[in-house]
C-alpha cells in the first residue's frame, strides 16, 4: 500500500524555515493570516480558507490558527474561492523563500475543479499524488467521500502536494467549516506536525469568554444567522463570532464560548438535529454558566412546553403556534428600558409564529422567575383572519437562569431590522459571564 505523501512529510526534514514576522499583506485576493511555527524540524504545510464574510466573524483559518504546532510550519491564508493553486504557491514562496512541501486547500467549491462531485452531505476531496488518502478521509466522512486523484492539481514543475477540500454550495457554512477544520487537523496530525488528530475546542476558549456560538443548521432559517452577524458586527466589532452545527455541539465545542445564540427556524427542529446527546450538552452547558440567547424558534426551544425542549426557563408557549406572521409592536417593560435604552420604549419588529406565554411560569430546581424585558402592545392576525388578542401584554421578550447561566428569549424577529441591532447585541451582553 503507497504511505500516504503527507505521511512521508511526516518522516522527511525540510530545509531550515526563514519565515519571519510579516505584517498582512493583500495581492491578488490572497491574504496572509498567520504563521504557525514549531519547535522541532517537519514539513511546511500550506492552509487556506475562505474570506472573513464579516470582521467578527471568527472564520476556519482564526480557529485553526489555535492549533499548537510542534514540528514545521504551518502557514494560514486565506484566498476567494477558485484561486489558482499556482498563485498560492508563489504567494507562500514569497514568505518561505522555498516552495511549500503541501497545500491544503479548503472550501474550494466544485466550480473551481468541476470534475469533482461533491455528494450531497459530504465533500469530495481531490488530490495531486496518489496515496492511502482514505485512511485520513473516511474516518472523518464515512465511505461516501469521493476521492478524484489529478496529478495537475500540483503547480508545474513541483514536488508540492496539493489536496483541495470541496463541498456544495448549499452546505451549510458551519457543516462546510466543521469539515475543512476537521479535515485540516487531521492531516496536520497525520504529518505529525501537531500532537493527535481532533481539533482541540478548548484552545479556542478566549480567556475573557468572550466569544458567541451561533447555532448555524438543521432547525434554523437561512437568513437568522447572517442577520445576526450582522446586529453584533455593527454594535459589538470586537466580540467574535463563529458559527457551529449540531456536529459541533455535541463534540464539545460550547466550552470555548461565553454564550450561544439559537436564531428562529423550528424549536423541534433545533432539538431533533441536535439530538439527546446535544441538548443535554446545551442544558448542562447553561447550568455551567453559559450564555443562551433564543429568538422565536430558539425561544421556542428554550421553553418547558415540549418534553424534548432544552426545558432551561419556566415558560411553556401557548397553542395554537400558528399565530400569523405580521409586524408587531412591541413595549420595553422598565426592567427592559434600564437594559435596552428609552429610545426603544416601544418598536415595530417583524413577527413570524414566535412563542406567545399565556400561562404562568412552572418554576422547577435550577430555574429562576422571568424577569420580562418586553411585551407584545399589538396582537398578530393568523392565516385564518383571526386577530390574536391574547397576546397582547404577554412576554416578548424576558430573561431568567438556569443555574448559573442566563437564558434570554426573545419571540418576535428584531434582528430582522437594522435599527433594532442594539436589541440584540445588548441581549447578548446580558447573558455574557
Amino acid at each position: 500500500m503507497p504511505m500516504n505523501a503527507l505521511h512521508r512529510l511526516a518522516l522527511s526534514v525540510t530545509l531550515p524555515l526563514i519565515l519571519a514576522h510579516v505584517t498582512p499583506v493583500l495581492a491578488a485576493g490572497i491574504e496572509f493570516q498567520a504563521h504557525l511555527e514549531g519547535a522541532g524540524e517537519g514539513p511546511t504545510i500550506v492552509v487556506t480558507g475562505p474570506e472573513h464574510r464579516r470582521a467578527n466573524e471568527l472564520a476556519l483559518t482564526d480557529q485553526l490558527a489555535a492549533l499548537e504546532v510542534e514540528r514545521g510550519l504551518v502557514l494560514l491564508l486565506t484566498a476567494p474561492d477558485g484561486t489558482p493553486v499556482e498563485d498560492i504557491a508563489a504567494f507562500a514562496g514569497t514568505h518561505l523563500g522555498t516552495a511549500p512541501d503541501a497545500i491544503l486547500l479548503n472550501h474550494f467549491g466544485p466550480e473551481s475543479y468541476p470534475w469533482v462531485d461533491a455528494p450531497e452531505g459530504a465533500p469530495a476531496l481531490a488530490i495531486s499524488h496518489e496515496g492511502d488518502w482514505l485512511e485520513l478521509a473516511s474516518p472523518l466522512f464515512g465511505e461516501t467521500v469521493t476521492i478524484t486523484v489529478d496529478a495537475g492539481l500540483a503547480p508545474e514543475d513541483s514536488d508540492t502536494l496539493v489536496a483541495a477540500l470541496l463541498s456544495r454550495e448549499d452546505e451549510r457554512l458551519s457543516r462546510r467549516t466543521r469539515w475543512s477544520r476537521q479535515f485540516t487537523t487531521a492531516a496536520l496530525g497525520y504529518a505529525g506536525v501537531i500532537s493527535g488528530k481532533e481539533f482541540p475546542w478548548s484552545a479556542l476558549a478566549n480567556p475573557d469568554g468572550k466569544l458567541l456560538a451561533l447555532y448555524d443548521a438543521e432547525g434554523v432559517g437561512g437568513a437568522g444567522p447572517r442577520r445576526v452577524e450582522r446586529a453584533m458586527g455593527a454594535e459589538q466589532p470586537d466580540l467574535r463570532v463563529m458559527r457551529v452545527c449540531g456536529e459541533d455541539v455535541r463534540e464539545g465545542a460550547l466550552e470555548a464560548f461565553g454564550a450561544a445564540v439559537f436564531p428562529g427556524g423550528s424549536g423541534r427542529g433545533i432539538v431533533e438535529a441536535l439530538e439527546p446527546e446535544g441538548t443535554q450538552v446545551v442544558r448542562d452547558y447553561v447550568a455551567e454558566g453559559g450564555g443562551f440567547l433564543g429568538i422565536c424558534a430558539g425561544a421556542y426551544a428554550a421553553g418547558s412546553g415540549v418534553n424534548v425542549y432544552f426545558g432551561i426557563m419556566p415558560l411553556s408557549h401557548a397553542a395554537p403556534w400558528r399565530r400569523g406572521s405580521d409586524h408587531l409592536e412591541v413595549e420595553l417593560t422598565p426592567e427592559g428600558i434600564e437594559m435596552y435604552g428609552e429610545e426603544f420604549a416601544t418598536f415595530t419588529t417583524r413577527y413570524n409564529n414566535g412563542p406567545v406565554f399565556l400561562d404562568p411560569p412552572e418554576i422547577r430546581e435550577g430555574m429562576s422567575d422571568v424577569t420580562v424585558l418586553a411585551t407584545f402592545k399589538t396582537p398578530s392576525t393568523d392565516n385564518d383572519g383571526t386577530v390574536r388578542e391574547e397576546m397582547v401584554g404577554t412576554p416578548a421578550i424576558g430573561v431568567s437562569t438556569w443555574g448559573a447561566g442566563r437564558v434570554l428569549f426573545i419571540s418576535p424577529h428584531p434582528e430582522t431590522h437594522e435599527e433594532l441591532n442594539s436589541i440584540i447585541s445588548e441581549s447578548v451582553l446580558h447573558i455574557m459571564p
